[in-house]
């Protein structure tokens, strides 16, 4: 009789949100679980109410012996506190954890939940009997926290899910010709997003007052620092900067759609999804080179290794105009697209060695 039939996978994750790339890889994954021949739950701790329908309450979790618990890592949560009293082996996920001291002034109650999540990952280790990362950059920080047995499974991206139509209202009214810049992620300081406002500035008063700039991500949370940005914005006399943060799947297609550049300057990240959603859009990429950025890029794009405004305003400013650079920008970004998709599905064929090796034990 195959083992997998009486093994439940119960996913687990502090909170499932729409258009978050570890809730769509959540769901991603129950698929592909369901599909190798696991039954599978998901639970978290709170959903949004579009995400609702897909999850369970933690709360309400009772282990049967069955269970292959699966935990998405990415913040300190009353989830590990739980795993640590149950005492069973656990397969986590690790998203990585943003350090605290971004959130100081902004979202203490974060800044204390990021400090405790990384506390957590020290208690939590004997627990884990395999610990995956998005990245080598995360890897690497849980081989220094002494975990034994360690794998990288990217983030799984189902590409399908772009294969919607633009929205008509703003491809009439943005793809005319005006470079759109864009910029896709929460708006938190970690994402250093003042400094992109900067190099648009300078870019409006010393190239092109026409440059747009499109903000796509939620600030939930994250108020102090918005407004610190919308000061930041009338301060410099700044126009066509648009804050979107409750894009849909459409809109977010359509942003893509429109963009003649993607630009970050992030100085955290675990991953990074937006990269790969811009190399499958064709759009040039310009980043901060930190954390696991140029492990995403894997030496395409434009990685910079300074912020200076006239210096990120001058890198759009060549792509934005010399159009030999920027398709071979865009050529050799597709090749790392398909590298990247190569990767991700021999990752998920380990993926799967792995939960067999769990269900005959």
């Amino acid at each position: 009789m195959d083992a997998k039939l009486n093994r439940t996978v119960v996913q687990v994750n502090p909170f499932l949100a729409p258009g978050d790339a570890i809730g769509n890889e959540v769901l991603t994954l129950d698929t592909l679980f369901r599909r190798w021949g696991y039954s599978t739950k998901i639970y978290a701790l709170g959903a949004h109410p579009q995400m609702q329908p897909y999850a369970k309450n933690w709360t309400d979790y009772r282990p049967a012996s069955g269970d292959l618990i699966f935990y998405h890592h990415s913040v300190g949560a009353e989830i590990s506190t739980t795993l640590m009293k149950l005492k069973r082996p656990v397969l986590m996920l690790y998203h990585n954890i943003t350090p605290a001291q971004y959130f100081a002034d902004t979202n203490p109650l974060l800044m204390e939940l990021c400090s405790k999540g990384r506390e957590e990952l020290r208690l939590l280790r004997p627990l884990v009997k395999l610990a995956l990362a998005d990245s080598e950059f995360s890897r690497q920080e849980l081989n220094l926290l002494g975990y034994q047995q360690t794998d990288v499974l990217p983030i799984i991206i189902d590409f399908s899910r772009y294969e919607v139509p633009s929205n008509p209202t703003l491809v009439s009214k943005y793809n005319d010709g005006v470079p759109n810049i864009l910029f896709v992620g929460r708006v938190a300081p970690n994402k250093r997003i003042q400094d992109l406002i900067k190099a648009v500035a300078v870019y409006q008063r010393c190239i092109d007052q026409r440059i747009r700039l499109f903000i796509v991500g939620t600030a939930d949370g994250m108020e102090p620092y918005a407004s610190r940005l919308y000061a930041l914005i009338d301060r410099l006399k700044l126009n066509k900067v648009f804050f979107l943060p409750h894009a849909d799947t459409r809109d977010l297609v359509t942003y893509y759609r429109i963009a003649t550049l993607f630009v970050t300057m992030s100085e955290h990240e675990g991953f990074c999804v937006p990269l790969i959603e811009s190399m499958h859009f064709g759009i040039p990429i310009i980043a901060f080179n930190s954390t696991a950025v140029p492990e995403t890029l894997s030496g395409v794009g434009v990685l910079l290794d300074e912020k200076d405004p006239a210096t990120v305003s001058e890198a759009m400013r060549l792509l934005i105009e010399n159009n030999v650079l920027r398709d071979e920008i865009v050529a050799k970004q597709r090749e790392r697209l398909k590298d990247f998709s190569n990767g991700m599905e021999s990752a998920i064929g380990r993926l799967r060695a792995h939960l067999e090796t769990f269900s005959i034990k």
